[in-house]
C-alpha cells in the first residue's frame, strides 16, 4: 500500500466506518494524537480535589482539533472514581428559551446525585397542577334579577394557587446547594460543542454558568472554540462607552467566567501526517486497491509537501479520506490512483487553485516532449511576458513562502509542463509524470492528458468522452462487430479524438488485435478528411490514420507486414490513406538510412531492415501507381487526383517498376484533347495556403517547369501554345505572395517564359 503503511499503524485496531463517521473516540487504546495522558492529568486533578469550591474549567480548540475525543477520555477516567465524584453531561441544544434551560440544568444536576429536586409537596402540587386542576369544571351563575352571568373558571385558578406553591429559580438554586452539600461527592457537568450553538443560546448558557458556578462541590469542564465564542459573548457583554472589539469584549467576559483555560494540545505534524496516510490506506484496503510502488512513493512524497502547511486537524484528515474514498468508485479504472488523491488534496486544501486549475486546462495539459526533442513551456502573457499566468496566480494567492512551496510542488507533480517551467536549468522531478510523452500520459491516465484531464474535476465520463474500459472492450470485440461500434465511437467522440484515443492505445496491443484495426482503419479511411482543424495542428484525420497505421505495423510480426501493406494497396482503404501510408513509409526510410549504420537507432528500423528498404521502395510505389490508374479508370491521374496527381506521375511513377516513362503516358491524353494541358498545369502547380486560408494551386515557378520539362520534354511547350496561341511572353507575371490562384492563361503564360527563356531566371516581381 502507500508508503507509511507499516509505520503509521496507530489505528489498525479501529474500524473504517468509526473513521468515517468522524465520530469522537472514547477508548484511550485509539490515542492517535498523545491526548490520553493530557485528559488523565485533568481527570486526576478533578478527582483528587480537596478545596470544596467550585472551578470552571475551558478547554479550548478549533472544530475538528479533537475536544469531544478529550472529553471522552476525561469521562473514562472520571468513571473509575465514581465514589469520589460523578458525571453530568448537559446538552444545552434540547432547551428553547432561558428559562427553560436554567430549570431542567436543575433537575438533571439533582437526577445525577441521585436527589429530588423538589420536596414531596412541592412535587404533589406539581402533579395536581399538571394533570388535576385541568379536569376542573367551569361553573356559570346567574343572577337573581335576570343580570348578567357570572362564569368561574375553577380550572385555572386550581392551577394557578398551586403553581405558587412551586419553586422559584432563588428557591432552586438553594434547594440544589443543600443536595449538593448532602451528597458528599463532587458533580463534573461536562458541556460540549458550546461553539455550534446560535449566538442566542451561547449568552443564556454562560448566564447559567454565571448563575451557578458559585455551587459547593462541583466543577464545569466547557469545551468550545474560545474566538468563536468570544464573539458571540461580545454582542452582550461589551461594556458600554468603551472602545474595545466585539472579539475582546467577549475574551474579557470569559476570563471573569473561565477559571482554568486550557488549550487543547496541537497535534504533532508528523502524527497528523500519518494519520492521513493511515485512513488512506484504509481507504485502498476497503476497495481492494493496491497502488504500485512508484505512484505510492509519488504519494507519500507530494502529500508531505502539500499537505503540512495545511493539516492542522484530524477531521480534515477524516474529510480528505473520505472524499477519496466516496470519488474512486466513480472514476474506477477511468483514472490515475495517484493524480486522483492528489487532486482531492487541491480540491480539500487549496479550493481556490483547484478552480482556477478546473478552469484552465488548455495552459496545464500535454507533454513537453515534442517529436523533434524540443521542450514547450508554459504560454505567456501579454502584461508580464516573464512570468505565465500559472506563477502569476500562485505568486498573488500564495505569499507565504511554505504554502507557495507547496502549491508549486503539487503542480510540478501533476503537469509536465509546469515541472518543466520551474525546473528548465536543473533535472525534473523523478517522481513525477514530466518525462512522459502525451501516448504515455493517457496510457497511464494521468490528469496532465488532454483526454483525461476533465474527468477529474466533473467525477464522471462526459458526453463527449468515452471511457477507457468501454473503448479496451472496444478493442476485444470481434472483427465483425468492431466496425459497428467503431462507428458509434466516433458519433461520440468525432474521428479525431477516435484516432488519438486509438494511437495511445497501440503499444497496448497484441499482434492479433492490431491486425483487426489494422483492417478496420482501411474501411473506415474512406471518412478520413485532409483538413487540418486549427492553425497550429498539424496534422489532420488523413496524416494521423496513415501514421496509426505505420504504428500497428509495428505491431504486426516482421512477415506479415507487407503482405498487409499491399493488401491495403489493392483497394481495402480509400486511395488518398493508401498514399499517405506510402509518403510516411517512405519518410520513415528516409530517417532509418540517413543515419550511420553504427548509430542506427533499433526503434527507427524496427518495421525493416537497411537491406529490406530499397527493393520495397519499387514494390509500394508499383502497387501504388496500378492502384491510382484504376482509380482514375478513363480519366488522367493529373485530372482524377489534381492534389497529389503531380506526386503519382513524378515520384512514384519514377520508382515503379517496368512502367515506361511519364512522357508516353501523358502526351498521347494531350495530343488527343489538347486543353488537358491546364489541368496539368494546375496539378503540377505548388498547393500553398496563405494566412491560413484553404490553399490552392500556386504558380508555375522554376523548379516546376524544370520537372515538367525534364519528364515530358518539348511536346508539353506544344501542347500548351496549341492552347494559348503565338501570342509574345515577355516578361514573368506572378506574384510571391498571392492571396487568390492565377488564372489559367496566367500559368500558361508562365510556362511559355520559362521556357523561351531557359537561360535565365525570371524577372522578380515587385
Amino acid at each position: 500500500m502507500l508508503t507509511y503503511r507499516f509505520i503509521y499503524t496507530m489505528s489498525s485496531k479501529l474500524d473504517r466506518q468509526h473513521r468515517a463517521s468522524d465520530r469522537p473516540l472514547s477508548n484511550l487504546g485509539h490515542d492517535d494524537f498523545q491526548r490520553a495522558p493530557f485528559a488523565q492529568r485533568i481527570a486526576d486533578t478533578l478527582v483528587s480535589r480537596i478545596n470544596p469550591d467550585s472551578i470552571v474549567l475551558g478547554l479550548y480548540g478549533a472544530w475538528g482539533e479533537g475536544k469531544s475525543t478529550v472529553l471522552n477520555f476525561i469521562r473514562h477516567e472520571l468513571g473509575c472514581a465514581n465514589d469520589k465524584v460523578v458525571v453530568l453531561n448537559f446538552n444545552p441544544w434540547r432547551f428553547t428559551d432561558e428559562t427553560q434551560l436554567l430549570t431542567n440544568f436543575f433537575g438533571e444536576l439533582a437526577k445525577t446525585i441521585d436527589r429530588q429536586l423538589l420536596t414531596a409537596g412541592q412535587r404533589a402540587a406539581k402533579l395536581a397542577a399538571e394533570y388535576v386542576a385541568p379536569l376542573l369544571p367551569k361553573l356559570t351563575l346567574s343572577s337573581a334579577d335576570n343580570g348578567p352571568s357570572t362564569e368561574l373558571d375553577f380550572s385555572s385558578q386550581v392551577q394557578a394557587l398551586l403553581n405558587r406553591a412551586q419553586p422559584d429559580a432563588e428557591g432552586l438554586r438553594q434547594r440544589i446547594e443543600q443536595l449538593l452539600a448532602d451528597a458528599g461527592k463532587r458533580v463534573v457537568i461536562i458541556i460540549d460543542d458550546i461553539d455550534r450553538l446560535e449566538k442566542g443560546q451561547i449568552q443564556a448558557l454562560f448566564r447559567l454558568v454565571k448563575l451557578t458556578a458559585d455551587f459547593r462541590h462541583t466543577a464545569y469542564l466547557l469545551a468550545f472554540d474560545d474566538a468563536m465564542v468570544a464573539r458571540a459573548l461580545g454582542e452582550v457583554f461589551s461594556p458600554v462607552g468603551e472602545t474595545t472589539t466585539l472579539q475582546q469584549a467577549g475574551q474579557n467576559f470569559l476570563e471573569k467566567i473561565i477559571q482554568v483555560p486550557l488549550r487543547l494540545p496541537r497535534a504533532r505534524p508528523d502524527d497528523l501526517f500519518g494519520f492521513c496516510l493511515a485512513r488512506l490506506n484504509e481507504v485502498c484496503q476497503g476497495q481492494n486497491i493496491e497502488p504500485d510502488a512508484e505512484d505510492a512513493q509519488r504519494v507519500s512524497n507530494t502529500l508531505r509537501a502539500v499537505l503540512l502547511p495545511r493539516l492542522t486537524t484530524p477531521r480534515l484528515a477524516v474529510r480528505f479520506a473520505n472524499a477519496v474514498e466516496f470519488g474512486l468508485p466513480l472514476l474506477y479504472r477511468e483514472a490515475n490512483l495517484a493524480d486522483f488523491i492528489l487532486v482531492e488534496a487541491l480540491h480539500l486544501f487549496y479550493p481556490e487553485l483547484h478552480r482556477f486549475v478546473a478552469a484552465h486546462p488548455q495552459l496545464l495539459t500535454g507533454s513537453t516532449q515534442r517529436f523533434n526533442g524540443s521542450y514547450e513551456f508554459l504560454a505567456e502573457i501579454d502584461d508580464d511576458p516573464k512570468k505565465p499566468k500559472v506563477e502569476q496566480f500562485l505568486d498573488s494567492h500564495y505569499p507565504l513562502r511554505e504554502e507557495r512551496q507547496a502549491t508549486q510542488h503539487l503542480l510540478c507533480t501533476l503537469f509536465p509542463r509546469v515541472s518543466r517551467h520551474f525546473n528548465r536549468s536543473r533535472s525534473l522531478f523523478d517522481d513525477s509524470p514530466s518525462r512522459l510523452s502525451e501516448i504515455e500520459l493517457a496510457q497511464r491516465q494521468h490528469v496532465a492528458s488532454s483526454t483525461h484531464f476533465a474527468r477529474y474535476f466533473s467525477y464522471t465520463i462526459l458526453r463527449e468522452d468515452v471511457a477507457d474500459q468501454e473503448f479496451a472492450a472496444f478493442l476485444a470485440h470481434p472483427p465483425a462487430q468492431q466496425y459497428s461500434t467503431s462507428k458509434y465511437l466516433i458519433s461520440r467522440l468525432g474521428m479525431s479524438s477516435f484516432l488519438q484515443k486509438l494511437t495511445y492505445r497501440v503499444d497496448l496491443l497484441s499482434p492479433d488485435e492490431a491486425a483487426n484495426m489494422w483492417h478496420l482503419l482501411g474501411r473506415l479511411s474512406y471518412s478520413l478528411s485532409d483538413t487540418q482543424t486549427g492553425w497550429f495542428s498539424g496534422r489532420t484525420d488523413l496524416s494521423q490514420g496513415a501514421w496509426l497505421l505505420v504504428a500497428l505495423l509495428a505491431r504486426l510480426p516482421a512477415d506479415q507486414r507487407v503482405p498487409h501493406i499491399l493488401d491495403l494497396l489493392a483497394g481495402e482503404a480509400a486511395f488518398s490513406c493508401c498514399e499517405r501510408l506510402v509518403s510516411t513509409l517512405f519518410s520513415r526510410r528516409d530517417k532509418a538510412l540517413a543515419q550511420p549504420v553504427a548509430n542506427q537507432d533499433q526503434d527507427e528500423t524496427d518495421l525493416f531492415t537497411r537491406a529490406n528498404w530499397e527493393p520495397l521502395e519499387q514494390v509500394l510505389a508499383s502497387a501504388l501507381v496500378e492502384r491510382a490508374l484504376q482509380e482514375a479508370d478513363d480519366q488522367a491521374i493529373y485530372s482524377a487526383f489534381p492534389v497529389i496527381g503531380c506526386r503519382i506521375m513524378h515520384f512514384y511513377w519514377r520508382l515503379a517498376a517496368n512502367r515506361p516513362p511519364v512522357a508516353e503516358y501523358v502526351l498521347p491524353r494531350l495530343k488527343r484533347n489538347p486543353v488537358e494541358v491546364i489541368q496539368l498545369l494546375e496539378t503540377c502547380a505548388p498547393y500553398v495556403s496563405v494566412n491560413h486560408e484553404p490553399p490552392f494551386h500556386g504558380n508555375i515557378e522554376r523548379d516546376t517547369f524544370e520537372m515538367l520539362h525534364q519528364s515530358i520534354g518539348p511536346e508539353l511547350y506544344v501542347a500548351i501554345r496549341q492552347v494559348l496561341g503565338p501570342i509574345s511572353v515577355t516578361t514573368y507575371s506572378a506574384e510571391r505572395f498571392r492571396s487568390t490562384p492565377p488564372t489559367n492563361e496566367e500559368r500558361l503564360r508562365q510556362y511559355v517564359y520559362l521556357y523561351d527563356h531557359q537561360a535565365a531566371s525570371p524577372a522578380e516581381p515587385e
